[in-house]
């Protein structure tokens, strides 16, 4: 059916092209022809005349010459009317036409050849009819050939004796005037045939496809419009609700699915983007938009986008920097940014472990401008390498073709739309720009792409104070990263080293030294070598999500991933965006605007809901309405200061909305409107802009986004600084913070929670003494096998509360057992456990007093426990989560044998993670005991 619609619209385009030409054609022939048989009739007159023409009957010459004009016009007018009025032919009228013309041909040619044997020169009638016809019939064209020619014959033989002239002596050239004539008018068919069909069809076609290519352009970037409001509203839902969800009290194993829906729903809508931006790349709607932007700044912010997509691949990231970069250029930053995400992730992809890189390179330039001044620009040339697995020589040719991975059954299990390479190539051209790889199989590849940026500030970020009086050594097993990291400390213009053992440090004389190491190496040789020397400033890389804080002066903890700016940062002593890190789903809004009004207007309660949740904790007045009618209705009654405004609604849609607030509504000129919308094209935000909108928040939203957009526009005086947590959840840690053995904070940051922390902090608490017997009895007996697994155990969960101190005592302990350092062990074993000890001493207050307030329940009957423990059983079987919670709050009503405390607090740590499992083995152990 669609290819049936297609060829009728092909044929309504040419069609109609077809009637235009003959139109043209029309009128010049109406204009031309009288005028050209006029001049031939007073030619051949005024040759009558003087003796070379044959004597003839000059009226029978006009009545054929006039003839002739009728014919012509008669013939024009037929074809011109076997359109209709939506330029399709009719077939009847053009077999109509054809008749009359095959006819005319006949009946004309041989009036000519009998009235004059020359006349032929200028029986044009015939001629045009058959060029003309071949647009729509080539058989009617030969047919039309044949006649001619049949008649002519037939004409020669019946007027053979009136042919020939009163004059022998012009019988030769009577001849060679008719084969002339003949011939020439064949040569003008055929010539005017193959040019009509070079030149016109093809005009004709190329319209046609032209109008076509502009249909289908539009069809696409309507659809590509559409796909992305109707993909990006469920989005919206999914990803909401499940922020909100996560700011509930949930068992930690529903906390990490959540955590997983919100990534996955993420990742889906980072499919979308490419697929829309390569659609506009390839419709030629994509826009660079340059602006004034820091390079460096952008660069740490990247760095710190990808390290959250290393997930728990073993890989190292780092960013190395030329020195020279200007701190501030002329750019699109934003495509930059897409470019090096789009090639970093396909190294992180495609390296199961091993080292990733972005390395910049900056070569100045001066160009002349167009008013005849200096301007100065760089060329920025990005690499991302990886030793990954590379890529081979007959591959390299398929990258940057779309929708297409390279080697695709030995990376099946690499996700992507195969997107990324075609959409950073067309970027990097639009920006004048180059790109190009470098890949070994087996070994690892280099991307990279170069582009020119104007500067506009030229100082550099990337200055060591005094490098020529400072040395950096690197301590690491593994000479390659050693030698990175000695060439980026020779660019900078720092004495570098390299070490492979402590052992072998060797003091610069006259310079300040500093000792890079990771935390992997940290042992307490490196710290008894630090502690020592305190003219040495040690630098330990840590991972990103590490927990780790230093506690010595001469110390510093450089965060992965390393960057030459964060590098430099340290090497001049300032340390305060290197101590701390903020995990993503660690995420609060840091204000509250209580006295705000803020109105949301969607016809989708469900995305109501989501954003009343999602601004729940900044404790604004919310209004909702469900239609645009609705929201000019309470604009009118009330005073909002902001108005999230939904794109896409019945009726009245969000644009016609803002434009009866803007237009008519008084005092509504300074009311603040973000539009909502999952359209996320550049022509909708465009729209939003120039009816009036303030700003614009994408569907799905982003919280960050949100509330940065609402922190913006609200008035300050209605803003009030401060974390918006729960009172009660405020004063859990006010409580928890007196233990000051504990790094709460951080501890917090990490588990995204206040309450699974508290509620593992309790947990530390009432097993703290059994692990700790268990400890010391395997220390009494020499079993140092056991003893290394239980130091391992109390290293992971000291340092999850945030006992960093205790953390590493007990990994010094579990290093020593591993290396069977007895000596060490009976050193140090000892204040361990003090240590351990005097933490959960200082813990016992408020666990105590919860104890003391459980023991004012009534006591647990053994009838009731085995009653419930039955029940939680059947509950297990059936996998009735409702059954199993519904019988842990029943257990809790009630005060319990000490015996069992930690028997119960096990069964129902393992009812909130939904582990069926260990909930079965404590009820056979309760059951047992009984």
């Amino acid at each position: 059916m669609d290819i049936l619609k297609r060829k009728k619209s092909e044929n309504v385009e040419r069609s109609g092209v077809l009637d235009e030409y003959s139109n043209k054609v029309f009128r010049l022939v109406v204009l031309i022809v009288p005028i050209f048989f006029i001049c031939g009739n007073a030619t051949m007159t005024l040759l009558h005349y003087i003796g070379w023409y044959p004597a003839i009957n000059d009226i029978a010459l006009w009545i054929s010459n006039s003839i002739d004009i009728s014919y012509m016009v008669i013939a024009l007018y037929l074809v011109k009317t076997s359109y209709n009025e939506e330029g399709l032919l009719i077939p009847q009228k053009l077999f109509v036409s054809k008749v009359f013309l095959l006819v005319a041909v006949v009946i004309q040619w041989n009036l000519n050849s009998y009235v004059c044997p020359f006349s032929d020169f200028w029986a044009f009638a015939p001629l045009f009819v058959i060029v003309h016809a071949f647009f729509f019939d080539v058989k009617f064209v030969s047919l039309s050939t044949i006649m001619i020619l049949l008649s002519m014959g037939i004409s020669w033989i019946i007027n053979g004796e009136n042919l020939l002239p009163a004059h022998n002596d012009f019988y030769y050239l009577n001849m060679i005037f008719r084969g002339v004539g003949l011939a020439f008018t064949l040569l003008c068919i055929y010539v005017i045939t193959w040019f009509g069909k070079v030149f016109i069809i093809e005009a004709v076609e190329m319209k046609a496809k032209s109008s076509e290519y502009e249909r289908e352009a539009r069809m696409k970037s309507d659809f590509l419009a559409n796909m992305s409001h109707e993909i990006r509203t469920p989005m919206n839902a999914v990803i909401g609700m499940a922020e909100i969800a996560m700011r509930e009290k949930l068992p930690h194993t529903a906390m990490d699915c959540l955590a997983q829906i919100q990534k996955s729903g993420r990742n889906l809508l980072n499919i979308i983007n490419d697929i829309l931006d390569y659609s506009k790349i390839e419709s030629g709607k994509m826009e660079i938009i340059p602006e004034r932007y820091e390079p460096i700044s952008e660069l740490n912010d990247i760095a710190n986008i990808l390290t959250t997509r290393i997930g728990e691949k073993q890989l190292e990231l780092y960013v190395v920097t030329d020195k020279e970069i200007p701190h501030a250029l002329y750019g699109d930053a934003m495509r930059i940014r897409q470019i090096l995400i789009n090639l970093t992730n396909n190294a992180i992809k495609f390296t199961p472990s091993g080292r990733v890189g972005v390395i910049v390179n900056c070569e100045n330039k001066v160009e002349i401008a167009e008013d005849g001044t200096e301007e100065k620009t760089v060329v920025l040339t990005y690499h991302v390498k990886d030793t990954g697995i590379g890529i081979r020589e007959e591959d390299l040719e398929k990258l940057f073709v779309s929708f297409q991975q390279v080697d695709s059954r030995r990376n099946r299990s690499v996700e992507g739309t195969g997107l990324g390479l075609a959409i950073s190539q067309k970027l990097v051209e639009c920006m004048g720009g180059t790109i190009g790889v470098n890949s070994v199989y087996g070994e690892g590849s280099d991307f990279w792409f170069s582009i020119p940026q104007k500067v506009l500030e030229d100082a550099s970020d990337l200055h060591v104070h005094g490098a020529s009086r400072k040395c950096a050594v690197i301590l690491d097993k593994d000479p390659s990263r050693a030698q990175a990291f000695t060439e980026e400390m020779e660019k900078l213009g720092i004495e570098k080293g390299f070490i492979e053992d402590i052992k072998n440090y060797k003091h610069y004389m006259g310079h300040r030294d500093f000792l890079v190491f990771a935390h992997r190496d940290y042992n307490d040789e490196i710290r008894e070598f630090l502690e020592n020397h305190r003219d040495v400033t040690g630098i330990m890389t840590i991972d990103f999500n590490s927990t780790f804080k230093s506690d010595m002066d001469n110390l510093y903890t450089l965060r992965c991933p390393i960057t030459t700016h964060k590098m430099v940062k340290l090497l001049n002593d300032e340390t305060d965006d290197t101590q701390s890190f903020e995990s993503e789903e660690a995420y609060s809004i840091s204000f509250t605007a209580p006295k705000a009004k803020i109105l949301i207007v969607d016809d989708n309660e469900i995305n109501i809901t989501i954003a009343e949740g999602l601004l729940s904790p900044m404790r604004m007045q919310i209004d909702s309405a469900l239609s645009g009618r609705e929201a000019i209705e309470k604009i009118e009654k009330e005073d909002y200061d902001i108005v999230l405004m939904d794109h896409m609604m019945p009726d009245m849609d969000g644009i016609d909305t803002t434009k009866i607030i803007r237009g008519t509504l008084k005092g509504a000129d300074e009311l603040v409107i973000i539009a909502l919308s999952a359209n996320a094209v550049e022509e909708a935000r465009n729209m939003f802009f120039e009816v009036g909108m303030n700003d614009f928040v994408a569907k799905p939203i982003d919280i960050k986004e949100l509330s940065s957009a609402i922190k913006k526009w609200l008035p300050e005086d209605k803003i009030e600084k401060g974390v918006p947590t729960e009172e009660m959840q405020e004063e859990e840690v006010d409580t928890l913070d007196e233990f000051d053995m504990l790094d709460t904070k951080s501890a917090i940051a990490s588990l995204g929670s206040t309450e699974l922390f508290r509620k593992i902090v309790g947990e530390y608490y009432r097993s703290g003494q059994t692990k700790h017997d268990e400890i010391l009895k395997a220390y009494q007996d020499g079993d140092i096998k056991d003893y290394t697994i239980k130091v391992h155990a109390l290293k992971s969960s000291s340092r999850q509360i945030g006992a960093l101190r205790l953390g590493d005592m007990a990994e010094a302990l579990e290093r020593a057992g591993k290396n069977d350092d007895m000596a060490f062990i009976k050193e140090n074993t000892e204040s361990a456990l003090a240590s351990f000890k005097g933490l959960l001493s200082s813990m016992a207050p408020i666990f105590e007093e919860e104890k003391q307030e459980k023991k004012e329940l009534p006591v647990l009957p053994e009838e009731v426990m085995k009653e419930l423990l039955n029940k939680l059983s059947e509950a297990c079987d059936n996998l009735d989560m409702d059954g199993m919670e519904e019988v842990q709050s029943e257990l809790k009503k009630y005060d319990w044998p000490a015996e069992i405390d930690d028997h119960l607090f096990t069964l129902f740590k393992s009812i909130d993670d939904l582990d069926v499992g260990t909930c079965e083995a404590i009820i056979e152990k309760l059951m047992g005991e009984e």
